[in-house]
C-alpha cells in the first residue's frame, strides 16, 4: 500500500499523484457507492498491483459542488465584466471563513476601465483576505498572485466568465478552454468540466468547474462570527452575542453610519442574516 493524491477523476478513472509518480487507478466498489466517494483532492492508500484505491484518508477540508477536498485556499475571482455578485461573494466568503479556509480576492481583467478593485478595497480590505489585482492578458499582478499561492493547494472560484481559466493558463502555461461574457446577457458559462490539480514552481491549483450558488449551513446568529471586521468590534458592542442587527448600542452599526465600515456589505450582511433565519424557521 502506498499513499497519494487524487489529482483527477474522470470516467471513473482516478489520477494519483505519489512521490512525483501517477497511477491510473479504479476505486473498491465500497468506495464508489460512499455518499461523499471520492473527489479530486482526497489522500488515499492505494494498492500499486492492483491500481485500485483502498481508503480514503480523513480530510482537512472538504466541499460538495465542486467537489474538492484538501485546499488551503481559495483564489475568488472577481472582475467586469460580468458585472459583480457581491451578494454572492459575501455568501462564499461566509462559507470559507467557518471552514477556516484562507481566502485570496483576484481583481482580474484590470487592463479595462473599472474600479472594481477600489470597489473590493472598500467592502474587503478588513477581512484578513489577501486582495489583488491581476490582469490574464498584460501578466500584472501574477506574480504575487503566485507568491501568495506557492507551497499551498489553492482551488479557484468566481463567478462564469471572470477568466478563472485564463489566468490559469497565464499562471502555468496551460490550453484550458475559456469562455467570453455573452453580448446579449452579459454572462458566461462555466468551461471547465472536471475538477483537475496542475502545479508548476511549488503552486498548486484546482481547476473546478466553479462553486455553485452558495447557501452557507450557519446558524443566523453565527453570521456575525464569520464577518472577520465585525467580530473585532463585538466586544465595544452592548451585547456579548449582538448579531448588528436590531440590537441598540452596537458598535458595527456605528461604524458603517460613519462610514467606517461599508454600508453596502452591511446591508447585504442582514439580507444573509434574514435569509437564514427565515430557512431556520421553516424546520
Amino acid at each position: 500500500m502506498i499513499s497519494g493524491q487524487v489529482v483527477k477523476i474522470h470516467s471513473g478513472r482516478y489520477t494519483i499523484l505519489c512521490d512525483g509518480m501517477t497511477f491510473d487507478c479504479s476505486a473498491r466498489g465500497n468506495l464508489k457507492i460512499k455518499s461523499d466517494g471520492i473527489v479530486t483532492g482526497d489522500l488515499v492508500e492505494i494498492d500499486e498491483i492492483a491500481l485500485t484505491i483502498d481508503k480514503v484518508l480523513p480530510r482537512k477540508t472538504f466541499f460538495v459542488r465542486p467537489s474538492v477536498a484538501n485546499v488551503d485556499a481559495v483564489n475568488v475571482v472577481i472582475a467586469c465584466p460580468p458585472k459583480p455578485d457581491y451578494n454572492m461573494l459575501d455568501k462564499l466568503l461566509l462559507t470559507l471563513f467557518s471552514e477556516k479556509v484562507e481566502v485570496i480576492i483576484s481583481v482580474n481583467k484590470s487592463d479595462l476601465p473599472h474600479d472594481v478593485y477600489g470597489e473590493v478595497l472598500k467592502n474587503y480590505s478588513e477581512t484578513g483576505c489577501n486582495i489583488v489585482q491581476v490582469s490574464a492578458v498584460t501578466g500584472e499582478g501574477l506574480s504575487r498572485l503566485k507568491e501568495l499561492m506557492r507551497g499551498k493547494l489553492v482551488a479557484f472560484a468566481g463567478q462564469s466568465a471572470v477568466g478563472k481559466s485564463s489566468l490559469v493558463n497565464a499562471l502555468f502555461d496551460t490550453e484550458l478552454k475559456t469562455n467570453e461574457v455573452s453580448g446579449k446577457t452579459q454572462r458566461g458559462r462555466h468551461t471547465t468540466t472536471v475538477a483537475e490539480i496542475y502545479e508548476r514552481d511549488g503552486v498548486r491549483i484546482v481547476d473546478t468547474p466553479g462553486f455553485s450558488v452558495i447557501r452557507p449551513d450557519i446558524l443566523p446568529e453565527d453570521v456575525a462570527l464569520f464577518y472577520p471586521e465585525y467580530f473585532s468590534r463585538l466586544e465595544k458592542c452592548k451585547f456579548r452575542r449582538c448579531t448588528h442587527t436590531t440590537e441598540p448600542d452596537c458598535a458595527v452599526k456605528n461604524d458603517v453610519l460613519s462610514g467606517v465600515l461599508s454600508p453596502e456589505r452591511y446591508m447585504r450582511y442582514k439580507n444573509i442574516f434574514n435569509e437564514l433565519k427565515r430557512d431556520k424557521l421553516k424546520y
